[in-house]
């Protein structure tokens, strides 16, 4: 049995990867910035992979003004401080601190679980 495992992935909205540290009840997620800045263009995000069918069913007049809308929709999900709030991600770190930060995970783990010993060591010799 593991005591904690390490699963890097892919996230969208920005946030490059992620690193999700679990051991049963303690669990961190955590996530670093993509290297390139931005994000595909929305005019091609927008009209063929977010809402192609519903910009296909209304009239053209109306198609460009929706098309604003749903473009400035997505302006506000670009923001990764939201988009980190979603996904409920920790901590946002420095590509270059991330083996800090997987370093730190263990030693926070055998702390809690150090108190936990004593305190279930305590409980048995009450009895």
């Amino acid at each position: 049995m593991s005591i904690f495992s390490v699963i890097i992935s892919s996230v969208p909205h920005g946030v490059t990867g992620g690193i999700m540290l679990d051991s049963r009840n303690s669990r961190m997620l955590i996530a670093w910035r993509s290297g390139k800045l931005g994000f595909p263009p929305l005019s091609t995000a927008v009209s063929k992979s977010g809402h192609p069918h519903e910009l296909k069913t209304i009239r053209r007049r109306r198609q460009r003004v929706r098309f604003k809308e749903l473009k400035n929709d997505d302006i506000q999900l670009m923001n990764l401080a939201r988009a980190a709030r979603v996904l409920n991600v920790e901590e946002i770190v420095d590509l270059k601190d991330t083996r800090k930060v997987l370093c730190r995970w263990p030693n926070k783990i055998s702390s809690c679980r150090s108190g936990w010993l004593a305190e279930r060591r305590a409980r048995s010799m009450i009895r």
